[in-house]
């Protein structure tokens, strides 16, 4: 006789099946339906959890910084401060960001932050690649029009002992292309790659 159980979850097994080969005890049979069950839950569990490793997804990681403006425009001030505290209460004005006095503006920290972005993100490309640089010197220069950063430029002299021409420009290229800070501009960015 052919027996068949069929659980609220709809599985079910016959003597015959691999659940229920061992057959006539009702006890095994539910042994063993519950070790299938198990099973099953753990290799939808190891589906569900397992991250590729070429999987970007990960731990996000976020980074700050204050700026505390005071005044009008063009007569006012400001002072900015950065989460690590490398910058704290750096004076900008109307005339440090327009007229080049004294003090810092936007523009040159969006410069400072893809400058080492970049230099940073070639180091790794180079390193996966079997090369160490001695060093990576870059520059960066963001040009302002009407009130948007339209290109970013970046200009590389780079130590990199062993490397071919060939492969150094592939790197290069690659971490204008992939850097964090690169894929967050919307302005044209060029670079002015040399092997020194």
């Amino acid at each position: 006789m052919r027996v068949h159980h069929t659980f609220h979850d709809g599985s079910g097994f016959t003597k015959n099946d691999d659940c229920g080969k061992y057959g006539g005890d009702c006890f095994h049979r539910v042994l063993i339906f519950l070790t299938c069950i198990q099973k099953k839950e753990f290799q939808l569990r190891k589906k569900q959890f397992t991250i590729s490793p070429h999987s970007s997804k990960g731990q996000i990681m976020k980074r700050n910084a204050t700026a505390v403006w005071n005044g009008s425009g063009k007569e006012g001030n400001g002072v900015v401060t950065t989460q690590s505290g490398f910058l704290k209460n750096q004076a900008y004005t109307y005339a440090s960001r327009f007229e080049n006095a004294v003090g810092t503006n936007p523009e040159e920290l969006v410069a400072a932050a893809h400058a080492g972005c970049y230099a940073m993100k070639l180091s790794f490309i180079l390193g996966a690649a079997g090369f160490t640089p001695d060093s990576l010197t870059v520059t960066c220069t963001v040009n302002l029009d009407q009130g948007a950063i339209i290109e970013s430029h970046l200009e590389l002299n780079a130590k990199v002992p062993g490397i071919s021409a060939e492969k150094f420009t592939e790197c290069a290229d690659e971490a204008k292309l992939s850097c964090p800070i690169s894929k967050s501009l919307t302005a044209k960015i060029t670079l002015d790659a040399k092997l020194v």
